[in-house]
């Protein structure tokens, strides 16, 4: 059945809420992450209006590098609503760091979007957060996709071209958020609860990533390889963005897309557009494929895909060959950039997402789940490694 479809343009709602600059504590309780803002709702507000200003409120605090406080339109009882404002905050601060520093682009121009709302969403996961329980009580529940330009980079809280879900519930004369699932939001309901770090700690991580410069060898290419042409990859990392190409499988948001789309990537940087390819075998090796019926895990896993492109190798022998890069500002366009939550905060899990570098000044990625470009300023809360393919062996 064909969904129907709703088109919310963005605007701001100045009849029912207001930002007011934050009243200062008693001298000597001022801390370093002072909210200056904060939005208060006076009435209660439609599903639309709600989501209207949630997202206007938020992308206007991201732009501003300044946090406004949003807490009015959560329930603050829930751990989960903590921990989504806790990763609000450190993220605007992370990019106030960086720009302070200089150190890498931060964007600061707003970009147009719209909210689509959708009658049911386009896979399982209402079964599933019905199975566990996930959500809780609630009076409205929506599901929707913000739409922007593809060529730009968006905050990762609007997860572009990727579906939402928002459950909502009347607290107080208010309809306040209680459940907000997004690609990448999941570690914002774990059990324990975020911490909302000072400016000297988000310096330090932040610098972490950051060594000396290095001078990496250049592998020497055996006549019998094909050589990774990064510009190629980027080519089609930006093509298939949200465009898949159909001689592969496609894997929903859902279930985590990401690895699958850099594979691809990766793929047709090895490609010789010359002679071109009769099969796309013909750039894949025995431990490293994939196609329309799917793909191998070293293909489709983050954490596979690193093992099989690190492994120690001779030159000749069969496989991806490539470097580990030390330092971010080292990395280049056809890189490769793993991520996974930050192990200093507490979590110890393995690396979840691949991503692909398709402009070095900006530090500019692309990924699938969702099917967006981020800057690398923006990936706040998690850790990196990076790899450099050269060439491959078949």
């Amino acid at each position: 059945m064909k969904r129907a479809c709703v088109i919310l343009l963005l605007f701001f709602i100045t009849t029912a809420c207001s930002v007011v600059d934050n009243v200062l504590p008693e001298e000597g309780a001022l801390e370093e992450q002072l909210n200056k803002k904060v939005l208060i709702i006076d009435e209660l507000l439609s599903v639309e209006d709600t989501l209207s200003l949630y997202f206007s409120t938020l992308y206007q605090s991201y732009l501003d590098l300044e946090y406004t406080d949003i807490s009015s339109l959560f329930n603050m009882e829930l751990l989960s609503s903590k921990n989504t404002l806790a990763y609000y905050q450190n993220l605007i601060l992370r990019r106030q760091v960086i720009d302070e520093l200089k150190l890498f682009f931060v964007e600061k121009e707003e970009k147009p979007y719209s909210i689509n709302i959708e009658s049911m969403p386009d896979d399982e996961r209402m079964d599933v957060f019905s199975s566990h329980n996930v959500i809780g009580g609630y009076d409205e529940l929506v599901h929707f996709t913000i739409r922007g330009d593809n060529s730009h980079a968006y905050p990762p809280f609007m997860s572009l071209n990727s579906q939402h879900t928002m459950a909502l519930k009347k607290i107080d004369g208010v309809l306040k958020v209680v459940f907000h699932y997004f690609v990448g939001s999941s570690r914002l309901r774990g059990s324990e609860e975020l911490k909302v770090l000072s400016i000297d700690e988000m310096k330090e991580e932040v610098l972490s990533v950051i060594k000396e410069p290095q001078i990496y060898s250049n592998l020497e290419i055996p006549d019998i390889a094909h050589s990774y042409k990064s510009e190629q990859a980027k080519e089609y990392a930006i093509k298939h963005l949200d465009n898949p190409n159909s001689i592969f499988y496609k894997v929903d948001d859902w279930m985590g897309n990401c690895a699958n789309y850099t594979s691809q990537a990766v793929w047709y940087g090895f490609v010789d557009k010359e002679n071109g390819y009769n099969s796309v075998r013909d750039y894949m090796t025995r431990q490293w494929y994939a196609g329309a019926g799917g793909g191998l895990p070293s293909w489709e896993n983050v954490e596979v895909f690193w093992q099989y492109v690190t492994i120690k190798k001779s030159s000749k022998q069969e496989g991806i060959h490539g470097y580990i890069i030390d330092s971010v500002k080292d990395v280049d366009i056809g890189d490769i950039v793993q991520i996974r939550s930050n192990k200093l905060r507490g979590t110890n899990e393995k690396f979840s997402h691949n991503l692909l570098v398709i402009d070095k000044e900006k530090l500019v990625l692309a990924q699938n789940s969702p099917n967006s470009l981020v800057c690398y300023a923006d990936l706040e809360g998690v850790d990196f490694r990076f790899f450099r393919p050269v060439y491959l062996i078949k």
